[in-house]
């Protein structure tokens, strides 16, 4: 999905289910892991899978309008992360603090 996802929500006025947009915000306690491809070197580009457990506080307007608020992830799994650049997931390593923070550093 892009940045919004869709929610089937129930509308009041018409029976039955239409789709809301709504804007999930970023967890704030969340860091992200950094990768590295080492076969061909990337640094940025990885198709990450994961399964996430989250608890989240839905507010719906007068208007049926879905707003989630205070999100929290309770459990990720990351179930493969491959490069997005030559495909490989066997090469792909996952960078430990001191690394991650050095690229972190030179991104400034």
């Amino acid at each position: 999905m892009t940045d919004e996802q869709v929610f089937a929500v129930k509308d009041p006025v018409v029976e039955g289910y239409a789709p809301v947009m709504a804007v999930p915000p970023e967890p704030a306690t969340r860091v992200a892991a950094r990768y590295r491809c080492t076969a061909c070197g990337n640094l940025t580009r990885f198709d990450v899978t994961s399964t996430r457990r989250s608890r989240a506080f839905h507010h719906y307007t007068v208007g049926g309008d879905l707003e989630v608020e205070d999100v929290e992830i309770l459990d990720e799994q990351v179930e493969s992360v491959v490069c997005h650049w030559c495909g490989t997931s066997d090469a792909v390593v996952e960078l430990d603090a001191a690394d991650a923070a050095e690229l972190a550093a030179g991104d400034d």
